[in-house]
């Protein structure tokens, strides 16, 4: 919290020397366990049969988990250097990163556990790097490094998910749909240090109850119906503010005529749907469906945490159309 008030480019730094340290550990781990221990085929995989097709399923809405918070990059575009050219570049390589990590731990996971190791020991579902690095050459060690890396690598999405939180507020106070608090900025350091606070603070109570498997949910609940949103703003952006400069465009897209109307065809009109957007759209929907299905608790809780969200909002709404308009802040550079 103290780091995002002070500025920006220290959160960066403090997450720039975590992240190094974090590759260099899982690298140490990565390479001592393929090298050492990995045996192919120690887990044959027959889908039906081992997994089912019910596990497989559920394990997608949890590793989902592992892919999110891509998106703060983003957010961050309006305080970084070049954004048109680094923010696409920073997307590419930290999706190639994740996935990259994500199926190598997965895939070491089967070659040096059987899954009968993992069903006998309940608490490795808690910390599986670590059980997996028990069995590597100098375990103990190697396990240790891999409890310091979980804890790294949580200080670094905390980090990131301030920078997040925080920016977003503050643009949603200035267009605003949420209360001009949440924009005010700071006299010397220029932060949102008011959206900060809030959320640092919430954060800190939600990590205190102790009840991290119900934030899970809720977070994929409410991250992934974001996404599906972004799919959809994506399809409309494009049609409805054409001649915006786009620095950076997704690729793939079709040209279709809007055959429902009839006007279309003698005024020439085209609609442009970018394929990427549609397939977020599926994807996330898909995934979302299973997190609703499979998850009751995340499915009741995030149901009551949207439905207020939104009553929130229209409240917010309605109450300032009836009042002056507030004047936006521009931050000084």
């Amino acid at each position: 919290m103290g780091l995002n008030i002070f500025g920006i480019a220290e959160s960066a730094k403090f997450s720039y020397f975590l992240v190094l340290f974090d590759l260099i550990g899982e690298a140490t781990v990565l390479l001592t366990g393929y090298l050492f221990s990995y045996t192919p085929g120690l887990n044959p995989i027959h889908f039906g049969t081992s997994p089912t097709y019910p596990n497989f399923l559920y394990a997608i809405t949890i590793a989902m988990s592992s892919y999110l918070g891509i998106e703060v990059i983003s957010q961050s575009a309006g305080e970084t250097r070049r954004p048109a050219k680094n923010i696409p570049r920073a997307v590419f390589l930290i999706s190639a990163a994740t996935v990259t990590a994500t199926i190598a731990f997965s895939t070491l996971a089967l070659g040096v556990r059987s899954y009968q190791d993992f069903l006998s020991n309940p608490s490795s579902i808690n910390d599986p790097v670590a059980f997996i690095a028990l069995a590597l050459p100098n375990g103990r060690i190697l396990a240790s490094l891999a409890s310091l890396l979980g804890m790294s690598v949580l200080l670094v999405a905390a980090n990131a998910g301030i920078v997040g939180a925080s920016r977003i507020t503050y643009a949603m106070s200035q267009d605003g749909v949420i209360p001009s608090q949440f924009g005010k900025l700071h006299s010397k350091f220029n932060t949102p240090f008011v959206s900060i606070i809030v959320f640092s603070s919430v954060s800190v109570g939600i990590a205190f109850s102790g009840q991290l498997d119900f934030v899970a949910e809720l977070y994929n609940f409410g991250a992934l119906l974001a996404y599906i949103i972004v799919g959809l703003s994506l399809i409309s952006l494009r049609n409805t503010d054409k001649a915006l400069y786009r620095p950076f465009k997704t690729p793939l897209s079709v040209t279709i005529r809007p055959f429902w109307r009839k006007a279309a065809a003698d005024t020439g009109e085209r609609y442009t749907i970018p394929i990427v957007g549609v397939l977020c759209i599926i994807a996330d929907s898909a995934v979302w469906l299973l997190v609703v299905i499979l998850h009751p608790i995340g499915r009741i809780f995030g149901s009551v945490w949207m439905g207020l969200g939104l009553l929130l909002f229209f409240a917010y709404t309605r109450i300032r159309k009836k009042g002056p308009a507030p004047e936006a802040k521009v931050p000084s550079s």
